[in-house]
């Protein structure tokens, strides 16, 4: 579902004025139906700081018509929008195993792996962006930054807990090159070029069925050696911060919009918070049948992930 975006109804408002002559910058969200306030403050904040004309790809899974239309009500102060493209789930044309799924990463997480093949030929980049993210800078200068050659770039994983090193280390990766996928500056062109989706979900099917990181853990391995690392202030993991200058990334649990305004002491939830009252966006509770049949589809996948942990530790 591609909605244009409306002329700006609010007059000059906080949100982003264009800057003219440059080319448009395309940025990515992946989100179910769970992630739509994130999804409404973290697009909101991008068009608060980015001077560019934007185009917002989102490539969504269980959300409504209705809630859609809701969420671009919110964002549509802004001069720099130019277009929000809604991409459904069905839409995608490589499955993904149901396995991958689990309490804590929703599919969602790798539908990111295709949008080389769901983006226009036209649009040779994009920028992907996590959903419990901050933006507090123009993106278009990371949108415009020499790749050198590489086809994804990605923030320091910063690994610094020894069990999880370890744990990386079994994978066969080098800890101190490990990328945080939660923001990501994609070469499309060279995905396409190199069949990346299909080879990456190819790949990451034949990997152990008990990952810790989940999508985060198929894009290091199957890009080892392959991908550029970016300035810590494009995916700055700490809550701690002012999101002033950084794309602030509130990695781990609980997500700002599972806590209440007063429970947000620390310095960015509080911006958070604040960027959610200036969004004014709300949430629709999951319908009964859509939280059991969620409950049953993860059930499902650790079922399948058993089988297949004893499937591989019998050969």
């Amino acid at each position: 579902m591609t909605i244009p975006a409306h002329q700006n109804e609010r007059g000059n408002t906080a949100l982003g004025k264009v800057e003219p002559g440059a080319s448009p910058v395309n940025v990515a969200f992946s989100s179910d139906d769970r992630g739509t306030v994130g999804l409404a403050v973290a697009v909101h904040s991008l068009l608060r700081h980015t001077k560019r004309a934007i185009n917002v790809w989102i490539i969504e899974d269980g959300i409504d018509v209705y809630t859609q239309k809701r969420l671009q009500s919110s964002w549509k102060g802004a001069d720099c929008l130019a277009q929000i493209h809604f991409l459904s789930r069905s839409e995608l044309p490589l499955k993904v195993p149901t396995w991958w799924g689990t309490k804590d990463w929703p599919l969602a997480s790798c539908y990111r792996f295709q949008l080389s093949e769901v983006l226009p030929k036209t649009v040779p980049r994009c920028i992907y962006l996590d959903i419990d993210v901050l933006i507090g800078t123009d993106v278009g200068v990371l949108y415009d930054l020499d790749m050198q050659g590489f086809p994804i770039a990605m923030v320091d994983g910063l690994m610094k807990v020894e069990a999880d090193r370890q744990y990386i280390i079994g994978l066969g990766l080098d800890p101190n090159h490990y990328g945080n996928p939660g923001v990501m500056l994609m070469d499309l062109d060279a995905w396409r070029r190199e069949n990346h989706a299909t080879r990456l979900i190819d790949h990451a099917r034949n990997m152990r069925p008990d990952l810790w990181f989940f999508d985060q853990d198929m894009l290091n391995d199957y890009f080892k050696d392959q991908f550029l690392l970016l300035e810590w202030r494009w995916n700055a993991r700490d809550a701690a911060l002012s999101p002033e200058g950084i794309i602030q990334h509130f990695a781990g649990k609980p997500k700002p919009w599972e806590m209440s305004p007063h429970q947000a002491t620390l310095t960015g939830l509080i911006a958070w918070h604040r960027a959610r009252a200036e969004n004014d966006f709300e949430s629709t509770p999951p319908s009964l049948a859509k939280r059991v049949k969620r409950r049953f589809d993860v059930g499902i996948a650790r079922v399948q992930r058993q089988f297949r942990r004893r499937i591989r530790s019998a050969q």
